[in-house]
């Protein structure tokens, strides 16, 4: 087996030389530039089966080009292009006559629905590919659209229907022997498991894939899981083993010559260094990762490092290119249809109004990434929409209505295990019971706040937590406890490089006062 990018190349390269003409050996070629992100080259060896196919006249080969050419416009995100050339190789098969074409390409047309947010012209695509796959009895074409399936319904929240798929899939993978496919599967349900906040059944079912692909000695498949596992430690908020995990998968995908691989776990490390308040370092790894996704012209990739290095600039306090980048993540989203995505930055340019005072506009923006969310069934979604949305009514001063989205907030935050979600929501009921005056209670809620960030490492919590204690310390008098927890939280904010951070300033202005009324009372 080829498992070096180079060495295949070289074995095919001399396969081509030898017979230019041969069709078969050019689609190969097209395959493995695929697999290894080389994408010009790619469209550029599968164009030459397409000549090739026009010489020999035979619309097999011609069938084979369009449908592979399909999956390279695909990877780039030219989802019109891709549907288009998918298209024209189905109607091929079907002057053909071939079922197993037809279904090949009823799987990609709706792979590339899938992509755009369609679901519904998704799943209809797959139950037409698996309707074919039944007729021709090829349990390897039923388990992939069983697979698919599951991964429409995974979209759409519906998981109870997603695990029954990946079930399925499953059973025909192990009845098949096909380590590969239950390698892949076992990935699926973990995937489910992690969505559902049952992190220690996902952790054993990445465990069980990475197994499998460790035999199978299936690189790309090791370098998935990693990343896998390491999202499951950085929810758990144990973000050394999260970031050895990327760095991993990160080794892996770089042997393999896997640039979507690479960029993905520079971004997952972004946010482990962002997490930790290392912004530059975040922001460092978010520029690696948008180089790569940009040369793929990775449009999902894209709008995540966008999305990122938004955070990045909020959390410095420079909103002007925070929103700049949140509004080209949202661009992109809406291009690729993708709710998930924009439910995301809706969220994010929410957050940018809120801190400028312009809680109207603030509003709007939490409650159009709810209503994605809600329909997309994702709750982790949901349960920071619901946090945003408190931070809006505290503002306003509306305490009742901040207090009861908090704690929905915190009900999905915990349900879920999200220690960073739940931090935040009780940073906000801290605040609600302070302004109510309530100065035991919001002490009680803003330590418990500083203890998950505390466990997270998580320095703009910390920097936050130590301010709002500062505040119910001062407001009882004692000033002293006031000053040092004050400056426990600028530090913070400093180590972050985060000084025009608007809560740093708060702290520093409350500093200054401390220090001026001090001074005022010693002459």
């Amino acid at each position: 087996s080829m498992n070096s990018p180079k060495e295949a190349w070289l074995h095919y390269q001399k396969a081509v030389q030898l017979e230019p003409d041969n069709a078969e050996g050019w689609n190969k070629l097209g395959h493995l530039f695929l697999r290894t992100g080389e994408l010009r080259l790619s469209e550029e060896a599968y164009h030459k089966v397409l000549a090739l196919a026009e010489v020999h006249q035979d619309q097999e080969e011609q069938a084979w080009a369009y449908g592979n050419l399909g999956n390279v416009y695909q990877t780039r995100g030219e989802l019109d292009r891709a549907e288009e050339m998918h298209r024209k190789a189905l109607e091929l098969d079907k002057v053909l006559g071939s079922k197993k074409g037809m279904a090949i390409q009823y799987g990609n047309l709706g792979i590339v629905y899938a992509i755009r947010g369609e679901l519904d012209n998704a799943e209809e695509m797959y139950r037409k590919a698996l309707e074919l796959h039944k007729a021709l009895g090829s349990k390897e074409g039923m388990a992939i659209q069983y697979g698919n399936l599951g991964n429409v319904y995974q979209t759409r929240g519906e998981l109870d229907k997603a695990e029954e798929m990946y079930h399925k899939t499953l059973e025909l993978d192990k009845a098949l022997g096909s380590k590969q496919g239950m390698a892949t599967n076992y990935g699926n349900l973990g995937i489910v498991y992690q969505t559902r906040g049952e992190l220690d059944k996902a952790e054993e079912m990445y465990h069980k894939t990475l197994e499998l692909d460790k035999a199978l000695g299936c690189k790309q498949g090791m370098a998935t899981n990693y990343g896998n596992l390491g999202s499951v430690y950085k929810t758990r908020g144990e973000l050394d083993k999260a970031e050895e995990m990327y760095r991993k998968s990160l080794e892996l995908h770089k042997a393999l010559g896997s640039k979507q691989g690479m960029a993905t776990n520079y971004g997952n490390l972004g946010v482990v260094y962002k997490i930790r308040g290392d912004l530059d370092k975040a922001e460092e790894m978010h520029r690696k990762a948008l180089e790569l996704d940009e040369t793929l012209g990775r449009k999902e990739g894209m709008s995540a490092d966008y999305g990122n290095l938004g955070i990045v600039y909020r959390i410095r306090g420079d909103l002007d290119k925070a929103e700049e980048m949140y509004s080209k993540a949202l661009e992109l989203d809406k291009v690729l249809g993708s709710k998930q995505g924009m439910a995301r930055n809706y969220g994010n340019l929410g957050n940018v109004y809120d801190i400028r005072g312009d809680l109207d506009k603030g509003e709007e923006m939490h409650r159009k990434a709810l209503v994605l969310n809600e329909a997309l069934g994702r709750k982790e979604g949901m349960a920071i929409n619901y946090g945003n949305l408190g931070n809006v009514y505290l503002t306003r001063g509306d305490l009742d209505k901040a207090e009861e989205m908090y704690r929905k907030s915190l009900n999905i935050s915990e349900a879920l295990g999200l220690k960073e979600a739940s931090a935040n929501q009780y940073s906000g009921l801290g605040n609600v019971y302070y302004i109510r005056r309530d100065l035991d209670k919001a002490e009680e809620i803003y330590h418990k706040a500083l203890e998950l960030d505390k466990a997270l490492g998580r320095k703009e919590g910390m920097a936050q937590d130590y301010g709002n204690l500062g505040i119910v310390y001062e407001e009882r008098g004692d000033l002293d406890k006031a000053k040092e927890l004050w400056k426990k939280s600028l530090r913070l904010y400093q180590e972050m490089g985060a000084g025009q951070h608007p809560d740093a300033k708060i702290v520093q202005q409350a500093l200054d006062k401390l220090a001026q009324e001090r001074s005022a009372v010693a002459q």
